[in-house]
């Protein structure tokens, strides 16, 4: 006898990705901008394939202050020349817009030496689903 049933897969939601650049360098006086134009941008991506999740999400550095460009589709308060970005509310389409048009990194003067990167995102509505990468 053979006996058949239906099994009901569900999906489980999964954390946003984030993808780096190999580590980068500047000199003392010299920004670096990471964006998809200068072939080293901060990549975000969601197994889900849901561009409009709602993220949290931070951007911190050492040594140094970010700005996100001009044209930018997020916009996190402060958004410029200061050495942490936050957002409680991004959707993540509009952050990856944002990162390929480009992160400046404006390094402290007189300082030379490493300087660290910090990014965490989350999802929103479950905090457990996040990622956490550092560039130095």
């Amino acid at each position: 006898e053979t006996v058949s049933f239906d099994i009901d897969v569900t999906a489980v939601p999964d954390a946003p990705v984030l993808s780096l650049p190999t580590a980068q360098q500047t000199s003392e006086s010299t920004n670096l901008v990471l964006s998809s134009g200068n072939l080293n941008a901060i990549g975000i991506t969601d197994a889900d394939d849901t561009p409009n999740v709602a993220l949290r999400a931070s951007l911190s550095v050492t040594h140094g202050t970010l700005a996100m460009a001009a044209s930018s589709s997020w916009d996190p308060s402060p958004a410029s020349g200061v050495d942490s970005l936050t957002d409680d509310l991004v959707l993540m389409s509009h952050l990856q817009t944002a990162l390929n048009n480009g992160l400046t990194f404006t390094p402290t003067q007189p300082y030379a030496g490493a300087a660290v990167l910090t990014i965490v995102v989350s999802e929103v509505v479950d905090e457990a689903l996040n990622d956490t990468k550092q560039l130095n």
